[in-house]
């Protein structure tokens, strides 16, 4: 069949156990997945498909510098491979680097080629996400499902995409699908999550977030960040700074460094806004110190908002002079911040267009945002934040690597009631009490403190 998979090697053995382990990869089984790719390159050192798939399932779970490492690994061989072994490698390689434009150049020829094959048609419909093409990643997923209905990575994808574009129906309605092949897959509750947290049902989130704590070790980390993005989401950094904590000790026990180095950094912001500045440059010193490749990003922002702009400045540097445009455009995010924090708005839109150029992600139009209305240009503001909110979907990974980040979204009707203030709309009223809304009574916030001083003045 023109969809089934083929791959090199000498190795009757190694064949079987790479069949084995592709199929656990496709019943959303990783972990079963992950040792039976082992056991083929363990019988075939050569073996560069299997090299490769362990790379993607490395991504998968977030761990980039195995992921990497494998890729590398799969590179060496790529002589020995067919020219559709060659386009799912470099293609699974530029995705993990989160080059979409060389993703999609490769799996594009890939089902050009195979137009029946699935697992190339999932990979391009990741790139076109990479790429926040999120109406052709819907499209594509779904010709990916119609190949191979049962296939449960495939159609997490697809409930993904949907999250990203708005449509948490379709993205339920997936995921509940999911759950019908695998009732314990973790990806398919956290996507139900995001999907209560995105209509506001905070409870019921909290409630899928559990059941990812209980589904695994694995499971347990990631619904510590989760349940932390939750929680600052809706201006808890006390309850944030816990689970952390929790999930931090569990990830050193699991020698987890980079999902430990994460946490660090995402607890630095929970002790931000609790105005706790020094404790929050020591945890992201911490998780400096863990998993620098991996916080780079989130770090330089840490480092901004708590006033040590060398440091900021540094890291900036360091993402601008990456060769992918995914780094560069997040640099240039950090510069623009910068600039905005020393009342440069000007500067800081000019830094914030030229990241958008390079990559029309969520957060560009939302920084963009915030320096119009520090320079008083509402009119345009507005334009970018209707856009945030038609895109909110995007909010829930901008770091585009598997974590949570959908706290950074409520802020948006926050500068969308400055923005219709300036602009005398009575709107504005409306927008603030959608900010506050999405609060617990004690918010612990200085924007949910201004958005009420602002409302009672109206």
């Amino acid at each position: 069949m023109e969809e089934a998979e083929t791959f090199t090697t000498g190795s009757l053995e190694a064949t079987h156990e790479y069949a084995e382990a592709q199929e656990a990869r496709y019943a959303g089984k990783p972990e079963e997945a992950i040792k039976g790719f082992r056991r083929a390159v363990e019988l075939d050192p050569n073996f560069g498909s299997a090299y490769g798939n362990l790379g993607a399932l490395y991504w998968n779970q977030g761990n980039q510098a195995d992921a990497l490492n494998y890729y590398k690994l799969a590179m060496q061989h790529i002589d020995r491979m067919t020219d559709r072994e060659k386009f799912r490698t470099r293609g699974g390689y530029y995705l993990a680097v989160s080059d979409g434009d060389k993703a999609v150049e490769e799996f594009s020829a890939l089902v050009k080629q195979y137009p029946a094959d699935s697992m190339g048609l999932s990979a391009l419909a990741h790139a076109d996400y990479l790429r926040h093409d999120m109406a052709n990643a819907v499209e594509v997923s779904r010709r990916a499902i119609e190949i191979y209905p049962k296939n449960v990575v495939y159609r997490t994808n697809a409930s993904l995409y949907a999250l990203f574009a708005g449509d948490y129906d379709t993205s339920e309605r997936e995921a509940q699908a999911v759950l019908q092949i695998n009732p314990v897959y973790e990806d398919a509750f956290t996507i139900l999550a995001l999907c209560e947290t995105a209509k506001g049902k905070f409870d019921q989130a909290a409630g899928w977030w559990q059941k990812v704590q209980n589904a695994s070790a694995g499971g347990s980390s990631s619904a510590a960040g989760g349940l932390a993005d939750l929680a600052l989401y809706r201006s808890d950094p006390s309850s944030a700074i816990s689970a952390l904590q929790k999930g931090i000790d569990g990830d050193v026990v699991a020698k987890n460094l980079d999902a430990a180095g994460k946490k660090y950094v995402i607890m630095a912001e929970a002790q931000l806004m609790l105005g706790k500045k020094s404790d929050a440059l020591q945890s992201v010193k911490q998780g400096m110190t863990m998993s620098k490749a991996n916080v780079l990003f989130a770090a330089a922002r840490v480092y901004e908002l708590a006033g040590d702009y060398s440091a900021a400045t540094e890291l900036a540097a360091e993402l601008t002079k990456q060769v992918e445009a995914t780094p560069q455009a997040f640099g240039k995010l950090i510069q623009g911040d910068l600039q905005l924090s020393h009342g440069n708005a000007r500067q800081a839109i000019q830094l914030y267009q030229e990241s958008e150029r390079l990559l029309d992600q969520w957060l560009a139009r939302f920084d963009l945002a915030r320096a119009y209305v520090e320079a008083g240009m509402y009119t345009e503001a507005t334009t970018e934040l209707e856009t945030c909110l038609k895109r909110r979907g995007e909010a829930t990974d901008i770091y585009i690597d598997e974590q949570q980040t959908f706290r950074y979204f409520p802020a948006t009707y926050y500068y969308l009631g400055r923005a219709l203030e300036g602009l005398k709309s009575p709107g504005a009223a409306d927008a603030y009490r959608n900010f506050i809304a999405m609060k617990i009574p004690s918010a612990h916030d200085t924007t949910v403190d201004d958005a009420k001083k602002r409302l009672a003045k109206m």
